[in-house]
């Protein structure tokens, strides 16, 4: 009988808990809405030229997941993020000419919720979220390396400097979020992202050992997106 009864509460103890991470679990899905632009400059090869290499994303989807770590009221918690995103989009560089590939971004964050889907009891029409990170990318996601230089040597024959690397990079961002009338609150979300290193490994693949990272690198990015909650 013992036994039977320490089941019994095992099984309802691990259904409580499961229903209280639920409810502290939200989902989102979406994509940009007409703004996604990021530049990065730096100096490669053995004389440090300059290049400026700008990227233009046409579309991108994500899906998005968050965690409430502290729930301080209904309408109000802190919570940790995570946001998966496949871009397709063009480079652009004066060098090169640039060209079409995928990006690959995840911003993981520290978001505080305020009104609007902060918590699974949250009844406010409005809300916003601010939130802040480090952010992973993987540039190109996949397929050939991209061309940020081109020169000439000896003959005329030509030269690239590509790039097919990643990094981490410190990102914050902003959104309003509110309710829809025949559907989930909805989210308008603002993500900026800014970095600076001494240096970066290229890793093109054919890059010579004299082009194998692009120095003084720096990036900026600015990203626009509506985001659907898919359990809220």
């Amino acid at each position: 009988m013992k036994k039977f009864l320490s089941l019994v509460i095992g099984v309802a103890l691990a259904a409580s808990a499961s229903a209280q991470l639920s409810d502290r679990l939200f989902y989102q899905a979406g994509g940009t809405i007409g703004l996604d632009f990021s530049q990065l400059t730096g100096k490669v090869g053995h004389r440090n030229t300059p290049v400026v290499h700008k990227q233009v994303n046409y579309a991108t989807i994500g899906f998005g997941a968050r965690l409430n770590v502290f729930e301080f009221s209904n309408t109000f918690s802190m919570g940790l993020a995570a946001q998966p995103l496949v871009s397709i989009g063009r480079a652009y560089n004066k060098s090169t000419g640039g060209g079409v590939n995928f990006m690959f971004r995840t911003p993981f964050t520290f978001d505080v919720n305020i009104g609007n889907a902060a918590t699974s009891k949250a009844h406010s029409r409005h809300g916003v979220v601010l939130g802040a990170g480090m952010q992973w990318i993987k540039y190109p996601f996949f397929g050939g390396d991209i061309p940020i230089f081109k020169s000439t040597v000896s003959g005329g024959q030509p030269y690239f400097i590509n790039m097919n690397t990643n990094w981490w990079e410190p990102v914050a961002h902003i959104g309003i979020r509110s309710n829809s009338k025949h559907f989930f609150s909805n989210e308008v979300n603002v993500r900026v992202s800014y970095k600076t290193r001494s240096s970066l490994n290229l890793n093109g693949a054919t890059n010579t050992s004299d082009n194998a990272y692009i120095h003084d690198f720096q990036r900026f990015s600015i990203m626009l997106s509506y985001l659907q909650f898919l359990n809220f």
